[in-house]
């Protein structure tokens, strides 16, 4: 799923028969690899999503998300072993005004809201992108706020420690401008996340923020973090220590199940005072977090390696951070330091054949041969892809 990838969700969950065959892939190939959970990413049911390719919607669309996530429970019952289900969903109304969240929040271990992206280059004026709360002094037009978004999936009926609140781990910025709620000019092509193809312009890592020159600063009202620069004219909008601090309080205030970034390697050097993961461990505390073995036998693998793993690292205890139990008096109930996958970024070879699995002109990931959406200069960026020519 995600942004890009969230066009065949409609059409697949519309039938029983694709969401029997989906829930069986999915869980074929979390077998396959070595995995111990599947997260569904679908941006979004009923409206919304990316525009192009348009994102395909149907009324009925919360209906069938219920129903394909029952149908990967139902794929669960046949495991050795306890997985996790868990969905990504929007912090903003417009996306999840249709959402059944007692329906869904009851099929699913964690609730991992995206409560960022607020504001960027598509909004009129510079704004937060992750403020916890309304500012009632905001110009005319769309407000939003993670605290608004919270209580709205638990009137819904998702229980609170199920909700996982998301954060950001980078910055977006707005240029030529003299600073909040201001006119501002599209990014140009600067940016940690600068693609070939243009995407990701405007946005920062958080290792690199504050930019240099600039000042940081936080709304305490608001829970809100920036910088601005007076040379530069440019605003950033991103999590702080500070900003997170009194996230991580509202967490435990609301008895939310935990926290989560996105993305884990755009964060300042673990340990380091700046490092927001290492901050919500410490906050949280070792014995907050959830320690037991992960699942190592996979027998039905294809895959060498990971078949095998059980014979090589025999009955080896590995601990996992992904969600609590054993919450302290002074920590909320399943308090969690969720990370989101790493983005490894360095330069690919081009694919052998084997790799290729015949396929041409196209960006391949050689552990399942599955086509992925990049162009050549974009594939090669990625150290888990090759370019098959």
């Amino acid at each position: 799923g995600g942004w890009t990838l969230s066009d065949k969700f409609s059409g697949i969950a519309n039938s029983d028969v694709g969401r029997r065959n989906f829930a069986r892939s999915a869980v074929g190939m979390m077998l396959d690899l070595g995995l111990d959970f599947i997260d569904l990413d679908w941006e979004y049911p009923v409206e919304g999503g990316n525009p192009q390719p348009a994102v395909p919607h149907r009324p009925d669309d919360i209906a069938h998300y219920v129903a394909l996530l029952q149908a990967i429970r139902d794929e669960f019952k046949a495991l050795a072993f306890p997985a996790e289900l868990s969905i990504a969903s929007p912090v903003g109304p417009d996306n999840y005004r249709h959402w059944d969240f007692k329906a869904m929040c009851a099929l699913v271990d964690h609730v991992n809201v995206m409560a960022y992206d607020l504001s960027g280059s598509w909004s009129e004026y510079t704004d937060h992108q992750a403020n916890l709360y309304e500012d009632p002094t905001h110009p005319p037009g769309l407000k939003y706020s993670v605290d608004k978004a919270v209580q709205d999936y638990i009137k819904g009926g998702c229980p609170s420690n199920k909700i996982v609140l998301g954060m950001p781990l980078y910055g977006r910025s707005f240029e030529n401008t003299d600073g909040l709620y201001g006119q501002f000019t599209a990014p140009s092509n600067q940016g940690s996340w600068v693609a070939g193809n243009g995407d990701g312009a405007g946005v920062w890592d958080f290792k690199a923020l504050p930019l240099p020159g600039a000042v940081e600063y936080y709304d305490t009202k608001l829970v809100a973090a920036y910088s601005y620069s007076p040379d530069t004219r440019t605003f950033v909008s991103y999590e702080s220590p500070s900003s997170l601090e009194a996230k991580l309080a509202y967490i435990h205030q609301h008895k939310l199940g935990g926290a989560m970034f996105w993305a884990g390697d755009a964060d300042a050097p673990a340990g380091s005072a700046r490092s927001l993961i290492t901050q919500t461990f410490i906050t949280f505390g070792k014995d907050n977090m959830d320690f037991h073995e992960n699942n190592l036998e996979y027998p039905t693998s294809q895959y060498d390696n990971i078949r095998n793993s059980s014979i090589v690292q025999s009955s080896t205890s590995v601990s996992s951070t992904a969600s609590t139990t054993k919450p302290p008096p002074a920590a909320p109930q399943r308090a969690s330091a969720t990370m989101a996958p790493l983005t490894v970024t360095s330069t690919t070879t081009t694919g052998t054949f084997s790799q290729c699995d015949g396929k041409r002109n196209s960006c391949v990931w050689p552990l399942t041969k599955q086509v992925v959406p990049y162009q050549q200069r974009d594939c090669k960026a990625f150290a888990a892809f090759v370019w098959c020519p």
